[in-house]
């Protein structure tokens, strides 16, 4: 079965400049349905709308072909990624400029994946109403929470990672150093959480899952790792993410988590912004 989609800018980037800079990659994260799988992408699991996008614009549209051999309906999770323009750098001195003010075009990286898989015994029902009684505690490590550690190779400069669920109702998701550091945090009011930040090469970080008061769910974590384009350590194919132009000018990754549903008896899909 297939469908077209298309992207709008409706609301805007969060800058000075509502531009969504491309190149924009629509990443397939999680299909709910074992027996589907994508047909027709781009690289990996992703679609590539090689377009920039003003505020209120709506793309071209892209081709989505999935083998649904039993014609069932199905949910997929997709992150939509672009790039904001993060403005001019401002200064003080006598030295001429070297750069442009005008917004960048973004950056190609490589990336290297990996992919783990875990399962809470049970969510920590403290959580939902104040700070959790077991997150951290080494007693309930694997039961309410539980870390996964990663290793950036020797020229990551960004790691993003997201963590899917289709047995829990709500997990939490953070990204913290090995010292207890938080650089990222995600806590929306589903499964499906997404955490990134700028990393050093060769330095281990950990990846925190945090469970609510749900039963024994199992969960996949994808941690990409950006590196530079061509890069020797890449074991998945390249992406376009942002990232920094020559001194002046930059952009910031943006991005949104969108769930659809697929119902081929009724030829609906439907759309539900996660995060």
């Amino acid at each position: 079965m297939a469908f077209d989609n298309k992207l709008t800018n409706a609301r805007g980037a969060n800058s000075s400049v509502k531009t969504i800079f491309g190149a924009i990659e629509f990443e397939i994260t999680n299909i709910s349905n074992p027996s589907v799988t994508v047909r027709n992408a781009d690289q990996g699991s992703s679609f590539i709308y090689n377009q920039t996008l003003a505020l209120g614009q709506t793309s071209s549209a892209k081709r989505m072909e999935f083998n649904n051999p039993l014609a069932q309906l199905f949910t997929f999770d997709a992150r939509i990624y672009g790039n904001a323009f993060a403005g001019s750098t401002v200064g003080n001195g006598s030295s001429s400029g070297d750069g442009t003010g005008n917004p960048p075009t973004s950056t190609t990286f490589s990336i290297f994946r990996e992919e783990k898989t875990g399962t809470l015994l049970a969510g920590d029902p403290t959580a939902t109403i104040g700070a959790s009684a077991t997150w951290g505690n080494p007693l309930f490590k694997g039961i309410t929470w539980d870390d996964f550690e990663v290793t950036t190779r020797s020229d990551a400069q960004f790691l993003e990672a997201s963590l899917n669920s289709l047995t829990a109702v709500d997990l939490d998701f953070e990204l913290r150093t090995v010292d207890g550091q938080v650089l990222a945090s995600s806590a929306g009011i589903t499964a499906s959480e997404f955490v990134s930040a700028s990393v050093q090469p060769n330095t281990t970080y950990i990846l925190r899952v945090l469970g609510f008061a749900n039963a024994p769910a199992q969960y996949t974590i994808i941690s990409d790792q950006l590196l530079p384009e061509n890069s020797p350590n890449q074991n998945t194919g390249t992406r376009s993410s942002g990232g920094n132009s020559t001194s002046g000018s930059s952009t910031n990754p943006v991005s949104r988590l969108v769930r659809f549903t697929v119902n081929p008896l009724t030829r609906r899909v439907t759309t539900q912004i996660l995060q």
